[in-house]
């Protein structure tokens, strides 16, 4: 047998265990910790998956929030039972990250030797995909697409042709469809290109040369190629996106409509953008002008450039505190020391690079630059490390690439047959944490969480809540408490649905668990009080609602229950005593009080 076909064969064996080890993760994930639809925003996904199955993906295109193209692709196994869509959307937000990070392996395979290809894929694996393998959301999606998007325009700035050029539209397309981010890619991509060009011809050179090679030229690049690019990437990317952007253009007069680019990112927190949101109708019509609509040209006439500057320092300091806590991290950072290192080892490395890759490096670091500044503009509106985990698989792929060469003959050139001692060092390293880690993964009972997340579901929970929908809210509570039975707060709100159910003995078991948990939880002890008058126990309800009032004296829910269940006891002086509370709290509350007493017999 010979040497290549023995490695392909256990390559490939090598592959069907990491992924069958992966698969049954991913399906103990679903298990353990996506306990319910509003874990991990994935409510809204399910939402526009169920309106494109019943009137078509052509009919309806979402909130213009979350783009179209992963829901559409949800909407192929939806079914009429909910319980049993949820299901089948967890299988198939498994299925599709397993065919996300199959293709992401065979881009690298092509373009990496087959050790590098293999660290870079595991990494993707076991530090960003298995943690989101079975919520349904458009993230792992959009990674794929994003990099695959990377890579082609990549080439493509450097060596344009009609179908590198067709096939970069197509894919900024998808990702465009996916989120609405990736319209930032695009501007990126025909900057640098155009700014390309008119370099070239302000020095009077209609041919872009690169350094002399003693193996000879590289391609030559007219400019007339390179604008012929520039059209044919965008006639297709518009081509592709033609059906969303012309009905976001009959219903809210302008094509590229997007709720978080247009409004969001002008305010300056997500309670101001949600009350914005709560306010107009934006998923159905453009807000009328109003002063209140939040937008670049008013965000600039009520913030001051320290204002801007704050902000941006803020996000950059969340977004570097993420990058280290993110398990992809410390591998960023290890290729990044040993990048380091080959390019201060080899003589007239790093201007030979530049020499060979300008327009590469001018392109990637303009990438970077524009979706960090944009991504810390986002980050008091959205947080979290979706948005930053974009950028590690182009970053760990271009690293490998430079790593992956060494200095021959004052030059730069790919190593064929052998791999170069520094790669060796990098990947070894690498295989080793990566095995440690994806064991450690694997092992627990539950992946681990970060630590923002029980409190982003139960925030997701509590939203559906208060629109009263009580059947996944019930089932959202239970997750966040099956996750982290510590959670006081979904322990309450659970004991709020009992009540709102007429089930006051279940509503004091979790008002009871709660309060024994967090003793100091005002809610808890008035929700107690609440279920303790539902089943007739004035006494106790009356100590309960003291309690809260105790813990925060200025909670004027609790002064009127107080004072509604003194007169419902006959104490009137009491109910008027906390009537006079009440008055300096709230007038609307106090008005009621006052006239539930005034009107007792």
């Amino acid at each position: 047998m010979k040497k290549t076909h023995f490695q392909f064969i256990l390559l490939t064996a090598f592959w069907l265990i990491v992924g069958s080890v992966y698969v049954w993760g991913g399906c103990r994930q679903q298990e353990s910790v996506n306990l319910s639809a509003t874990s991990g925003g994935q409510y809204p996904y399910l939402m526009n998956a169920k309106e494109m199955a019943e009137k078509g993906p052509l009919e309806f295109f979402g909130d213009r929030n979350r783009m179209p193209l992963y829901p559409a692709l949800l909407a192929t196994v939806y079914v009429d039972d909910w319980d049993s869509f949820v299901s089948r959307a967890g299988w198939f937000a498994i299925a599709t990250s397993v065919i996300v990070l199959v293709a992401l392996g065979a881009i690298s395979y092509r373009t990496l030797r087959p050790w590098a290809a293999t660290v870079l894929t595991l990494i993707a694996a076991v530090c960003i995909f298995i943690y989101k393998a079975s919520f349904v959301q458009a993230e792992l999606l959009y990674y794929g697409l994003f990099f695959a998007s990377w890579l082609v325009t990549c080439r493509l700035v450097d060596r344009p042709t009609v179908g590198y050029a067709m096939l970069a539209g197509a894919l900024m397309g998808s990702t465009y469809l996916t989120k609405a981010s990736a319209l930032l890619l695009l501007m990126v991509y025909v900057a640098t290109s155009v700014g390309a060009i008119v370099f070239d011809l302000l020095r009077k050179n209609q041919e872009t040369k690169s350094s002399q090679c003693n193996e000879g030229k590289r391609q030559i690049v007219k400019p007339w190629q390179a604008i012929t690019s520039i059209g044919l990437t965008i006639a297709t990317f518009l081509l592709v996106v033609s059906p969303y952007i012309l009905d976001n253009k009959e219903r809210f007069g302008q094509y590229f409509y997007n709720v978080n680019s247009e409004f969001f990112m002008w305010c300056d927190n997500w309670p101001q953008a949600q009350r914005f949101a709560q306010q107009f109708p934006i998923d159905k019509q453009y807000p009328s002008s109003s002063e209140s609509v939040p937008s670049l040209s008013t965000y600039m006439h009520t913030h001051s450039l320290s204002d801007i500057v704050q902000r941006l320092l803020y996000g950059t300091k969340e977004l570097l505190k993420m990058a280290t806590r993110s398990p992809a991290g410390k591998y960023i950072a290890l290729t990044l020391v040993f990048l380091a290192i080959g390019m201060h080892a080899r003589r007239n490395g790093p201007l030979m690079l530049w020499r060979e890759n300008r327009r590469q490096i001018i392109y990637f670091a303009c990438i970077f630059a524009a979706y960090f500044l944009v991504y810390a503009w986002f980050v008091p509106i959205g947080f979290g490390d979706r948005f930053i985990l974009s950028l590690v698989m182009p970053i760990l792929f271009a690293s490998f690439w430079i790593v992956a060469r060494r200095h021959y003959h004052n030059d730069w050139q790919p190593t064929i047959n052998t791999t170069p001692p520094l790669q060796t060092a990098l990947l070894s390293i690498m295989t080793i944490m990566l095995l440690a880690e994806g064991s450690y993964v694997v092992a627990q009972d539950r992946y681990i969480l970060d630590k923002t997340f029980v409190s982003f579901y139960f925030n997701e929970t509590r939203e559906l809540h208060h629109k009263a929908n009580l059947r996944e809210a019930r089932k959202g509570y239970t997750g966040v408490i099956e996750i982290d039975p510590t959670f006081a707060p979904a322990h309450v709100g659970l004991g709020v649905i009992a009540l709102q159910e007429g089930k006051p003995n279940n509503a004091i078991k979790s008002f009871s668990e709660a309060v024994t948990i967090d003793p100091k939880s005002a809610e808890a002890f008035n929700g107690l009080g609440s279920a303790y008058v539902a089943i007739g126990r004035h006494n106790d309800a009356i100590q309960a609602f003291r309690s809260a009032i105790e813990i925060s004296p200025d909670f004027a829910m609790a002064w009127f229950n107080l004072g509604g269940t003194h007169h419902s006891q006959g104490e009137l002086n009491n109910a008027r005593e906390a009537r006079d509370h009440l008055e300096n709290l709230d007038k609307k509350l106090a008005s009621q009080l006052t006239e539930l007493i005034e009107h007792s017999p």
